[in-house]
């Protein structure tokens, strides 16, 4: 019997650690809608012809079991790269498609070197690289394509194999689908119009709060400061990956066990390394919890996305968010939404009016005048009309959200960017 509830428990964590439940709160929470099926796109293989005098017993078998000692397996959700480094880029070296396992070390170090897109641009990606991975193996259906002699000859390529960090964890879970828009409700026209740009605006207040800075990207400046600039850019990039809900994204992006969400706000706490997985679980599951504001972890959760961000763009966050700045974005009790929009603002990030200005995926939101109690949430696209939050960490759109929750959560007032970032008018 114990054995069996330990079980149980074990598989609810795990559910818990996936859902879009959270704790019920006037300022920081909304349940998601259901999800569309999920749809993975046909993988892109290599070419390969299998030996016809090849035994069919070696094909697509896993590979010798204590390659995989001191690591741990994650299972692809959806088709997959694995790179090899040429000339110092990161290059294709075998497509694998969903349902695929990948061994990684434990304790491996993320790397970020550029790599070639589908379109041979060479970039460098806002995600990092787990280095020394091997391939495990491919679901039956591909076995001709990936037989083990095929699999050994890509495990030891002379310079390894390379991933990105957004490929799971041991946990795994259901990719997070794009979020399907909905025909603007009366509820959402009573405030927005239909583009999203809102009906109301408080720009005598943010004038007063924010002075000179509201509205103002200081372009022209950090132009003649390109490695600013380019910083920026990069943070943004980030972002965008992060919180985008017009395209599949694996789901360790925003989830990891319950354990491992205490044990890396713990370990940041101490440490003050950021992870580049689990941003909602680590907020909410730990940090959040663990102090005792669970029920409001809406700021905690957008801290830990800034965060990540830097980190997934290769940047401390602590140089723009400091003690001595006063502006530490490191909480150990309720995260405000004034604090956060404090923060943001004193690291340089520009505040810029939604009424005027259109909300770029990847903007931190506030609604109304970004004070406490408030809310604070991610634009996932849309014009604003997509948003990301502790709530909704797989994404909603707030055409269909009911006219109650929209005004105490919803009203977007003021957004921010990294500077010299500039959004479009509306």
């Amino acid at each position: 019997m114990l054995d069996f509830l330990d079980l149980l428990r074990g598989r609810v964590f795990r559910f818990l650690s996936y859902s879009i439940l959270i704790l019920i709160t006037a300022g920081c929470n909304l349940g998601s809608d259901a999800n569309e099926p999920v749809l993975f796109d046909e993988p892109i293989v290599p070419p390969y012809s299998p030996n016809p005098n090849e035994s069919p017993k070696r094909r697509g078998g896993q590979i010798d079991p204590d390659l995989l000692k001191d690591t741990f397996t994650v299972r692809l959700v959806s088709s997959e790269n694995v790179r090899t480094l040429q000339d110092n880029i990161l290059e294709v070296a075998a497509s694998l498609p969903a349902g695929s396992e990948l061994s990684i070390p434990k304790n491996v170090a993320r790397v970020n070197y550029q790599y070639r897109t589908k379109s041979g641009e060479v970039k460098y990606s806002s995600n990092l690289f787990y280095r020394s991975i091997k391939i495990v193996s491919v679901p039956p259906q591909y076995q001709d394509l990936y037989p083990v002699d095929r699999i050994d000859e890509i495990n030891n390529l002379p310079t390894g194999l390379f991933v990105t960090t957004t490929v799971g964890s041991e946990q795994g879970g259901e990719a997070i689908a794009p979020v399907i828009p909905v025909a603007p409700s009366k509820a959402f026209l009573s405030l927005y119009e239909e583009s999203g740009r809102p009906q109301f605006s408080f720009t005598s207040y943010f004038k007063k709060r924010f002075g000179n800075k509201l509205n103002n990207g200081a372009i022209e400046k950090l132009v003649s400061m390109g490695a600013d600039l380019d910083k920026s850019e990069r943070i943004m990039e980030s972002l965008y990956e992060t919180v985008d809900r017009t395209e599949f994204k694996d789901s360790d992006s925003m989830f990891v066990s319950r354990n491992d969400a205490d044990y890396y706000s713990i370990m940041f706490e101490d440490t003050g390394l950021v992870q580049t997985i689990g941003a909602w679980s680590i907020a909410v599951f730990g940090t959040a919890t663990r102090h005792g504001f669970g029920h409001v972890p809406c700021a905690e959760f957008q801290s830990e996305i800034v965060r990540q961000a830097y980190a997934k763009a290769g940047y401390d966050h602590k140089t723009d968010f400091s003690k001595k700045g006063g502006n530490e974005l490191f909480w150990t009790h309720t995260a405000a939404v004034v604090n956060l929009a404090n923060s943001l603002n004193t690291a340089g990030w520009v505040p810029w009016e939604a009424k005027t200005y259109i909300p770029k995926t990847g903007a931190i939101a506030f609604h109304y005048k970004a004070t406490t109690p408030g809310h604070a949430y991610a634009i996932a696209g849309e014009g604003g009309r997509f948003i990301v939050d502790n709530g909704n960490p797989r994404g909603t759109d707030l055409r269909r959200i009911s006219e109650k929750i929209l005004r105490q959560q919803y009203m977007t007032g003021v957004f921010f960017l990294p500077s010299g970032i500039i959004p479009d008018t509306w």
